[in-house]
């Protein structure tokens, strides 16, 4: 290990002086920095990198997760530069990435008239109205992208949600051929 060290640019002068006190410090060839082992440019970098991402003992993590659990042991210069090199490269998660993504940006269809097809959504945890009430049942025609900002309280259920869509939304539009929504729990038990 210590012919590594000589020959990288960060650590060579530290281990010419052999630190034994410091951030760095030099033992039996190994030099650290705190508690966490410092791991000079060569192949061991991207071992650790590899390891760390899909090795078999910890699982298949994303950029982050593998950037947290080698920072937690090892240092070197642009760590996470390094890592994000090989999760780049790793077959295994472009593919998982990738089917996220896809799922995620599936465009919804358009709309060929209006009222015929509606989004819903909530903006919650806002200051209380006079009422009492805390958040908006935002509903949003895909054919004219009209708006509907329905106040009401964060702790409704599907029977409350239902009915303030049919007092509020229904009268005006009538029964949409499909509702979108971001699968609230509010909306998922009998809605």
């Amino acid at each position: 290990m210590q012919a590594y060290y000589s020959e990288d640019s960060t650590f060579q002068e530290l281990e010419k002086n052999a630190p034994t006190h410091g951030p760095y410090v030099l033992q039996e060839e190994f030099m650290f920095k705190g508690n966490k082992l410092c791991a000079p440019v060569c192949h061991l970098r991207e071992l650790l990198a590899r390891e760390a991402h899909g090795g078999s003992l910890v699982g298949h993590f994303g950029l982050n997760k593998t950037v947290d659990i080698l920072r937690g042991h090892f240092f070197w210069p642009k760590i996470g530069e390094d890592i994000h090199k090989v999760v780049s490269r790793c077959s295994i998660h472009q593919k998982a990435k990738s089917q996220f993504h896809q799922r995620l940006c599936t465009p919804l269809p358009l709309s060929l008239k209006p009222g015929e097809d509606v989004s819903m959504d909530f903006a919650v945890a806002l200051s209380r109205t006079k009422r009492g009430k805390d958040s908006f049942m935002v509903v949003i025609d895909r054919f004219s992208k009209m708006a509907h900002f329905v106040a009401c309280y964060k702790t409704g259920d599907a029977s409350y949600v239902a009915g303030l869509y049919f007092k509020e939304i229904l009268r005006h539009h009538g029964v949409p051929r499909t509702i979108a929504s971001d699968r609230d729990t509010k909306f998922l038990p009998h809605f």
